[in-house]
C-alpha cells in the first residue's frame, strides 16, 4: 500500500505523506495531491474482501490538534465537510464516491470511536509536529478557507 496512489476527480493523485499509525499496513495517515493540498486518510477496512479508505481534506492545524490529543480522531475526519470520500477497492475495481452517511454521520462505524484520542508517549510524535507545524498556511483561518 506504501505506493498507493487514490485518483480522486478534480482533487487531483493523491500520495502518501506521513503515516501516523500502521501494523502490517498504513491504517491512519495523510496524503497529499500534486498542490500539496493535504488529507487525512483511515483504511477502515482491510480483508479479502475489501479494502476501503475514508479521506478527508485537512490542515496541518488539525493534525497538529490531534497529534497533541487536543482533538478527537472523528472529530479530526469530520472538519471540512465539503471534501470527505470514500474509496473501495474489492480487488477487481476501485470505486470512488463523495461522502455518503452510512460512512461520515455521527453514528458512523467506519470511523474512529467517539471521544478516541492519539494517546501518544511523551514526544513520540515530535518529529510529525514540527512537520506539520512548518506545513500550516500562513492564514490564520486556514481551517476556514480549506473546510468551509
Amino acid at each position: 500500500m506504501k505506493d498507493k496512489i487514490f485518483d480522486i476527480g478534480n482533487l487531483g493523485q493523491l500520495t502518501i505523506d506521513k503515516i501516523i499509525f500502521e501494523a502490517n499496513y498504513p491504517i491512519f495517515f495523510t496524503c497529499v495531491n500534486e498542490k500539496s493540498d493535504l488529507f487525512l486518510c483511515v483504511c477502515c477496512q482491510n480483508n479479502t474482501d475489501a479494502q476501503k479508505w475514508l479521506i478527508t481534506r485537512t490542515t496541518a492545524e488539525i493534525i497538529i490538534d490531534m497529534l497533541e490529543g487536543k482533538m478527537a480522531l472523528r472529530d479530526a475526519f469530520l472538519q471540512c465537510s465539503n471534501a470527505q470520500y470514500v474509496v473501495i477497492d474489492d480487488y477487481n475495481t476501485t470505486a470512488i464516491s463523495n461522502g455518503g452517511e452510512e460512512y461520515w454521520s455521527d453514528d458512523s462505524v467506519y470511523l474512529p470511536d467517539k471521544d478516541e484520542y492519539i494517546e501518544a508517549e511523551t514526544d513520540e510524535y515530535h518529529e510529525e509536529i514540527i512537520y506539520y507545524t512548518r506545513r500550516k498556511g500562513t492564514s490564520k483561518n486556514e481551517r476556514e478557507i480549506l473546510c468551509l
